[in-house]
């Protein structure tokens, strides 16, 4: 469910980050706080941008797909739990 929870705000925070076409700013400092530490992990770790698009958002999405079959696939009963919420 935290996994799914962070899915949910980089999915919000890319969706405000396109109202910049807008003219509208938007800056929620608390999803923020929360995606950058992801952000800056998989920076240093891969080359996230091309041209100006940065895929950094869908990388770490990617990664919580991964992170959350594995424990389904550890802990079986979790699935009925992740089903229960979505």
């Amino acid at each position: 469910m935290f996994l799914n929870l962070i899915k949910y705000l980089i999915i919000l925070e890319v969706i405000i980050s396109w109202l910049v076409i807008f003219w509208i700013v938007i800056k929620i400092q608390f999803i923020q706080n929360i995606t950058m530490p992801l952000y800056n992990y998989i920076k240093k770790i891969l080359p996230t941008t091309f041209w100006m698009i940065d895929f950094t958002p869908i990388i770490v999405i990617i990664w919580i797909e991964v992170i959350i079959s594995i424990l389904v696939s550890i802990f079986p009963e979790a699935l009925t739990i992740l089903q229960n919420f979505l």
